[in-house]
């Protein structure tokens, strides 16, 4: 595969995981205007985001590995292994700090490096910020917050998204 259509397809990811993340934050809120509606409709749209949201991370990373230097790889690194103790429940707030660490290492790269936009770059941090949101709903169990931090970070995955594949066209316009 090459590095443009494993940047793309990762693209892909980003907004399909983005538009789940806001279908979690819909369920999240009409779970808790509707009791009766089951929580395993946002638990499984929320592991079908995580996968997706991985997916984005590893095309983002490894479509330019150039661009991102050390720093890149550091907060890649840092990122996955935070989705993964956050996943596996092994310590959840270590892996939400991990992962936010991981994420912002990542945008200062890709910032720094060129591999997106600015505005593409604008939303890996608005992501960050739809995390700390996310996290305060969770800690002070509020479930409009946290569907409100989710709703930001769909929007900023679905943006990024957009800039992951619009750089892809672009270079595949140039070289055409």
């Amino acid at each position: 595969m090459s590095v443009n259509r494993l940047f793309r397809w990762s693209g892909g990811a980003a907004v399909a995981s983005g538009v789940f993340a806001l279908l979690c934050a819909g369920t999240l809120i009409a779970a808790s205007v509707v009791p009766a509606m089951p929580g395993i409709a946002a638990v499984a749209l929320l592991m079908l985001t995580d996968v997706l949201k991985l997916f984005a991370l590893m095309g983002l990373y490894g479509g330019r590995v150039r661009e991102s230097g050390w720093l890149g790889l550091a907060g890649f690194i840092l990122a996955v292994t935070g989705q993964l103790f956050g996943a596996a429940e092994f310590f959840p707030p270590s892996g939400w700090a991990m992962f936010a660490l991981g994420l912002a290492m990542i945008a200062a790269a890709a910032g720094r490096g060129g591999a997106l936009p600015q505005w593409g770059v604008g939303c890996l941090w608005v992501w960050l910020v739809g995390i700390v949101v996310s996290l305060a709903g969770g800690i002070l169990d509020l479930t409009l917050v946290l569907a409100a931090g989710l709703a930001i970070q769909g929007c900023a995955r679905i943006g990024l998204g957009i800039a992951m594949r619009s750089v892809v066209g672009a270079a595949e316009a140039s070289d055409g």
